[in-house]
């Protein structure tokens, strides 16, 4: 009996804990409900000195690279890392790569550059994963990011071309018609880590007029930044050139461009 009391009092316990644990959490989603939900009245008059990079959206990045036939060097969160001396898991830190990206960034050039627009922007039709990274890793190293960046500069959306993984609405027949545009009747060369392309499902690249494929490493590409970019200016400059190459590729397209590619 002295077992089946001491049993009983742990399961009342338990239970009586969880309910606590649960009437907490309750009465905390509750207050934070009410906390976001006034947010909006309590930041309008800071909202007015708020200071954000200019970013196009999207769909007037895809429009600005068909009609004036621009390059464009993408940055994510990888890129970012580098920049402030981190590695990330397929490229290790190296300095020179650092002080290229932070280059890049604030460049003068008419070279456009891709920036996450959701980093700064609205999450109102983000997709749930987008939501929490922005509010876990962006907003721990959002004043890092804007410390290297020009405020005066034009950036241009990096999610142009992965639409799919940060919205939960947008017109997906459109959107991907207007981005083959880019390379439509086009003689494309992709320089591509190994394996990169394996698997996936859907040829987007079939309205070219010729594909070729040119194979670099898939892990610290940088390593070989210079065969790579020896490879690269042997190209033809009327072919269009696509990097699927991580950090190394937003210092390519940013050269190549340079070259007049």
């Amino acid at each position: 009996m002295g077992l089946l009391n001491f049993l009983h009092n742990i399961k009342y316990l338990s239970d009586n804990l969880l309910y606590n644990k649960f009437k907490y959490e309750m009465i905390n989603q509750e207050r934070m409900s009410l906390i976001v939900e006034n947010l909006k009245y309590e930041l309008k008059d800071d909202l007015y000195s708020l200071t954000v990079p200019k970013i196009k959206t999207p769909e007037d990045t895809i429009r600005d690279l068909i009609e004036n036939k621009k390059s464009i060097s993408r940055f994510g969160d990888g890129e970012f890392m580098l920049a402030f001396g981190q590695s990330i898991p397929f490229q290790k830190y190296s300095p020179e790569l650092g002080t290229r990206l932070k280059e890049i960034l604030i460049s003068k050039r008419d070279i456009p550059v891709g920036i996450g627009r959701y980093f700064f922007y609205s999450l109102r039709n983000a997709l749930p994963l987008i939501k929490t990274f922005v509010r876990t890793w962006v907003y721990e190293n959002r004043e890092k990011m804007l410390k290297l960046m020009d405020l005066n500069k034009q950036y241009y959306s990096t999610e142009f071309s992965q639409l799919y993984m940060t919205y939960r609405e947008y017109d997906y027949e459109v959107h991907f018609k207007n981005v083959r545009k880019i390379w439509e009747k086009r003689d494309v060369v992709i320089i591509q880590g190994k394996g990169v392309l394996n698997n996936f499902k859907y040829n987007v690249f079939d309205n070219t007029s010729s594909l070729e494929h040119l194979i670099a490493p898939s892990k610290d590409a940088f390593l070989e930044y210079e065969s790579i970019l020896k490879k690269a200016i042997e190209i033809p400059k009327d072919k269009l050139v696509i990097f699927i190459l991580g950090p190394t590729a937003t210092v390519l397209a940013y050269d190549l461009a340079n070259l007049g590619y």
